[in-house]
Formats: C-alpha cells, structure tokens, sequence
C-alpha cells in the first residue's frame, strides 16, 4: 500500500485489526536493529514508495552506508512541494 488516506486510523482503517500496520518496524525496534526508511521511487500517481534498510544490531554505520549507496544509485528526486500562499 502506497498511501492512506490521511483521515483514517490506520491503513486498514480496521478497529478490530489496530496494529496491523506495525508489523514492518516493530520487530526491528525490540529487536534493536538499526534500520532507515527512504525514498525509494514514486508511485504512478506521484506518491513516494519508502524502502526499509535494515542492518546487523549495533551496524548503524552499515545501515548509514547502504542508505547513502542507494540514493547515490536511486538518481533524482522530485522537489519539494512549494507551501501555500497566505
């Protein structure tokens, strides 16, 4: 899943299923692995696609290196979005 609406709970939007969606970063926190969440792409309606690095317990510096090799490879970003005008 790309995006949710921002509106909603959670991305299942389901009560009896709140936590669903934890799945991809809970075990990486009790487990104390370093991990990164960056850009990955785009979606075909322009959403950014998040990809998780995730390393060795304690390798942050391992995890800092393959997120920076990925940019490097990824090529270039959309700009950011301009803020409204008042």
């Amino acid at each position: 899943m790309v995006n949710f609406a921002a509106e909603l709970a959670s991305p299942i939007n389901d009560p009896e299923k709140p936590f669903e969606h934890i799945c991809y970063t809970v075990t990486w926190n009790m487990a104390e692995n370093p991990a990164a969440s960056i850009n990955g792409g785009y979606s075909a309606k322009g959403f950014p696609i998040g990809v998780q690095i995730v390393g060795r317990r304690f390798d942050d510096i391992g995890v800092l290196r393959m997120a920076k090799a990925f940019e490097a490879l990824r090529g270039p970003q959309k700009p950011w979005p301009s803020a409204p005008k008042k």
